[in-house]
């Protein structure tokens, strides 16, 4: 199961790099020895994670490259266990006596000594190094650092031209030079798996980025943002000479200077985990002393890297499309399927497109299930639950494993985590488990019914499991819990529901490194407890149950706090959230029960004023907030609020005005269901980077100017008429807005320093890269001044002009009563997609104007439509097209006969009820490049063809058209048609 390997093995390995990393920069590493081993651990486990992948790949066949990565995660296990319980006792203040540093220091030194051994060992088995996405570098050799690097295999790529092809554009275009002195930085974010590493390879390889660019460097920075190790790795990338350890930081910047100031070059920094903007600044001054139009490129999974270092809207990496998914699986699932019978095949295909389906356009997800099918017993027969079955017990076993009454159980030294389905928790079987499972991390009693334990065997339990973290001992038969609860200093999760248990020993409530779950009232004797994410307020019924006042003295609550039912706060002030300063999210809910009531209204004013949060806040949300004012904490913010750069405002249904001119730092702001919402009052709101405002139908006006702001949606404001004058707009949604109509459009002159004019008036809206607009019929015009990379309309029946931008790369029209908008699409190089949707009373598809770049045209939903040649020519003319597809055209009867575009390799045909003919003779059979043909309730379609398919076809999937599916089966008059394809989906007869 090489590629379920790759689902356990690699996230351990990476969450220990994170562990390690960030206790170097803790400072109770001043132990002797502590810092220098955790320093060494570290370069250990970055060269095991460069090699990381294709071990996984490979083990399926190779049972010592299984031992290697068995033994590999029960260390990692190990050391993650060491370093949570040093950091765990450190804070407790229980590392100060010299015997427990020795202690310390010497299982630290043991457990990187181990992992040390297993890297060298890695070296027996000529690994190559991953391109942290799917790719494969080169061999490694053991003083190797880099975890990526610029090289491709481009044939393992599936599904991501069209995003390389915009962020060319986007880097190439002027458009991206920065204000800031020429260096632009472009975020590429996305979750773990998507493929953005793979995405900066391309572009960094495309011949057109190296036509631009002087010079390219690549560096793959990893967790930790060291400045100097990055610069030395700029440096050596160009100049493909090692650079000595010893240099200085000062002659890194001057050798810098020497090679790249004033030149134009494209810096890729992959895989960046920065969360402080003082860690980038440096580099980001040194990276301005480039040339005008240089360029930087980021890949990371983080939107706080984002916001740190970006210059341009992040391109945020979607999911992999469905069909590329499916590419992607096959290659994986059956290479080696060369020999099964094509029954056999078609059957494991079925269980594959499930498998796919359910993968949600993950690469990652895709490849590991992909590697799964490979790899199943050729002489079994499967079904989907079989399959899914396999993959439960081959990820989980040995780490996971199930007790029950009276069922033998083999249990290892390397579980982790045990479900107890057990009566009698003192039964030999659990006490043989204790003793055997030590390590184990989450125990789990997940039956309803009464378990019987005793504190007794409840104590030695707790002296024995000495990592666990997340402890369930709900529905048992406790009343107390043993004092030795103490010795759990990694818990993290305690559930004590349906127990008998009235109060904890006072050891709990020095205990700070769990998150309760569910506990017992005296939540509030925590005092140090640090992450508390969600706090329910109970009403009081005769005990102090979970009253705001057990927030009272948690002055130690990290991260972010959810407070809901605040209508059930007796005194909002007892919690005391001005004295939280290390909170840094913060959520108040009330109910969502509509009130009238004008004394609930008081109170919620009321305790939104006692709620006041600690000034270090950033990040703030207000739910069903249930009065008209906000309190003056949020309307004199720069005094209370200074650090805020989130809020979001949701179903405050009461408000009539807002106010946020004052946050100074606020840089996105959420607006949604506020329904009695007039006024926006401020003239000029110039912090702000992202608005989104949605159903506040009595909206009027928002500020009429917001210099910095990239991103704006609005959908659902009924009464709104105008946008801000926004000149750094780059993305903006336009959504079901009835009498919105003015742009706001102006002019940006340039100054320097003296204020003096620098150069050409800059329209306001020409940076505009993304624009939707949709239901919104007093829009009589497209912005005058724009030049967009992605353009849709529908349902805006006023505009009837397109703009001519050569950087236009989608366009989508839809929702329109006529076909205006289709014969005003202009005539450029750019265009890759069309999307034409929902136009009534198009009867012929007009003859599209000179799109030598059109890759793809989606026509759907064309309820008139009857033909797709209104002229000779009308579709054949589009001589790049690759993809097309036609759904939902109930009158279209025909394909045209003159053909259909020579370069098409995928042909998508769907609810065309009355379609009869899928053209001439030779229309399919000409299309020499056609690999995938999707034909989908169509249920008139009785025949291909004369000339049959093309040999290049190579997916068939016919399903909903049994007229045909019927001529399809061996021996009807269509099989001998179909059957060189080789990958055949049909419905059956």
């Amino acid at each position: 199961m090489a590629e379920i390997a790759s689902i356990v093995v690699s996230p351990i390995v990476s969450s220990l790099t994170e562990t390690v990393a960030t206790l170097i920069h803790d400072k109770y590493v001043a132990i002797k020895g502590v810092k220098e081993n955790l320093e060494k651990l570290l370069d250990t486990l970055e060269n095991i994670r460069a090699v990381l992948e294709d071990a996984e790949q490979r083990s399926a066949c190779d049972r010592s490259l299984k031992l290697w990565l068995s033994k590999l995660k029960d260390a990692a296990f190990d050391a993650e266990d060491i370093l949570d319980t040093f950091a765990a006792e450190a804070r407790l203040g229980m590392v100060r006596r010299s015997r427990a540093k020795i202690r310390v220091a010497s299982e630290i030194k043991k457990i990187s000594e181990r992992l040390d051994l297993i890297a060298k060992n890695r070296i027996n088995f000529n690994l190559n190094v991953s391109s942290g996405d799917g790719g494969r570098l080169r061999s490694q050799s053991p003083n190797d650092f880099a975890l990526t690097s610029s090289f491709v295999e481009t044939t393992d790529v599936f599904g991501r031209e069209s995003d390389k092809q915009r962020l060319i554009d986007q880097m190439l275009s002027n458009e991206s030079d920065s204000s800031e002195g020429g260096v632009s930085v472009i975020p590429i974010i996305g979750m773990g798996g998507l493929g953005k590493t793979t995405i900066a390879q391309l572009i960094f390889n495309d011949g057109r980025v190296k036509d631009h660019f002087e010079y390219k460097m690549w560096v793959c920075v990893t967790i930790d943002f060291n400045l100097k190790r990055i610069l030395k790795g700029i440096i050596e990338f160009h100049t493909q000479m090692e650079v000595s350890n010893n240099l200085s930081f000062e002659g890194l910047v001057s050798r810098f200077k020497d090679i790249l100031a004033g030149k134009n070059f494209l810096l890729v920094l992959d895989d960046v985990w920065v969360d402080n903007y003082q860690e980038w600044e440096p580099l980001r001054n040194i990276l301005k002393l480039g040339g005008k139009g240089s360029r930087v490129l980021v890949t990371s999974r983080s939107d706080r890297v984002s916001d740190i270092m970006g210059t341009q809207t992040p391109y945020r990496l979607e999911y992999l499309p469905q069909e590329e998914c499916w590419s992607l699986f096959k290659r994986i699932a059956f290479k080696d399927c060369n020999n099964l019978s094509s029954g056999r095949l078609m059957e494991l295909e079925g269980i594959g497109k499930e498998i796919v389906d359910k993968c949600n356009g993950l690469p990652l997800a895709v490849k590991a299930m992909g590697g799964l099918l490979r790899d199943i017993d050729k002489k079994k027969r499967y079904k989907m639950h079989d399959l899914i079955h396999e993959l439960a017990v081959s990820v989980s076993s040995p780490l996971c494993c199930r007790v029950k009454d009276n069922e033998p159980c083999v249990f290892s030294r390397e579980s982790r985590h045990v479900s107890l389905l057990c009566q009698d928790l003192e039964s030999d079987t659990c006490k043989q488990a204790f003793k055997t499972c030590n390590k184990l991390r989450t125990l789990l009693l997940p039956t309803e019914y009464l378990k019987s334990i005793g504190v007794k065997a409840l104590d030695e339990m707790f002296r024995s499991l000495k990592y666990i973290r997340v402890l369930d001992l709900s529905s048992t038969s406790l009343s107390e819990l043993p004092s030795s609860v103490d010795e759990l200093k990694l818990l993290r999760s305690l559930d004590l529901s349906r127990t008998e248990i009235k109060r904890l020993p006072d050891s709990v409530y020095e205990m700070f490194w769990f998150k309760s779950r569910s506990l017992p009232p005296g939540l509030g004797n925590l005092t140090r407890l640090q992450n508390l994410h969600a706090f329910q307020v109970l009403k009081a019924k005769g005990a102090t149950g979970h009253g705001i006042g057990e927030l009272k003295n948690m002055t130690d609550l990290t991260g972010k706090l959810h407070i809901s039912n605040l209508e059930n706060a007796v005194n909002a002030a007892e919690a005391k959230l001005n004295q939280k300063g290390r909170l840094e999210k913060l959520v108040l809910e009330w109910s969502d029960k509509h009130i009238n009531n004008q004394e609930d209204e008081v109170r919620a004013e009321r305790d939104l004023k006692d709620l006041q949060p600690h000034s270090n806040l950033k990040e703030l949300t207000l739910h069903h907030y249930k009065g008209s004012n906000f309190p003056s904490w949020m309307t004199d913010a720069h005094r209370f609020l200074p650090n805020l750069v989130k809020l979001t405002l949701s179903h405050c249904t009461k408000c009539t005005t807002i106010s946020v001119g004052q946050f100074p730092c606020l840089r996105e702001l959420y607006i949604k269901g506020m329904l009695e919402l007039e006024e926006w009052p401020e003239a000029q709101c110039d912090s702000l980077l992202r608005l989104q405002i949605s159903n506040c139908p009595k909206l009027r006006t928002v500020p009429e100017m917001m210099l910095n702001l990239r991103t704006l949606k609005i959908k659902k404001c009924d009464s709104l008429e105008a946008i801000p004058f926004a000149p750094s707009l780059m993305f903006l949604i336009l959504i079901n807005n009835l009498v919105l109509e003015n742009w706001r459009e102006g002019a940006i002159i340039p100054v320097d320093d003296q204020g003096n004019q620098a150069g050409e008036p800059r329209p306001s809206l020409i940076g505009l890269l993304e624009l939707k607009l949709e239901n919104c019929p007093n829009i009589q015009a497209l912005p005058r001044m724009f030049l967009p990379q992605k353009l849709e309309i529908k349902g805006c029946e006023l505009v009837t002009a397109l703009p001519i931008s050569q950087r236009l790369q989608h366009l989508a029209l839809g929702l329109c009563s006529n076909d205006t908008l289709i014969r005003k699409i202009p005539s450029i190089n750019t265009l890759y997609s069309l999307v034409i949707s929902n136009i009534s009373n198009l009867t012929s598809f007009p003859k599209l104007p000179h799109l030598p770049g059109l890759n793809s045209l989606y026509i759907t939903d064309c309820e008139h439509l009857s033909s797709l040649c209104e002229e000779e020519g009308s579709l054949k003319s589009l001589s790049s097209l690759q993809l097309l597809s036609i759904r939902g055209c109930p009158k279209l009867e025909s394909l045209p006969d003159e053909g259909l575009p020579t370069a098409l390799q995928c042909l998508v045909i769907g609810s065309c009820r009355i379609l009869k003919s899928l053209g001439s003779k030779q229309t399919l059979s000409s299309l020499v490049s056609l690999k995938d043909l999707y034909l989908e309730d169509c249920p008139s379609i009785q025949s291909f063809p004369e000339d049959g398919l093309p040999p290049s076809l190579q997916h068939l999937e016919i399903h909903g058209c049994p007229l045909l599916i019927q001529q399809c089966q061996q021996g009807g008059t269509e099989w001998p048609k179909i059957e060189h394809v080789t990958d055949l989906d049909m419905d059956s007869v």
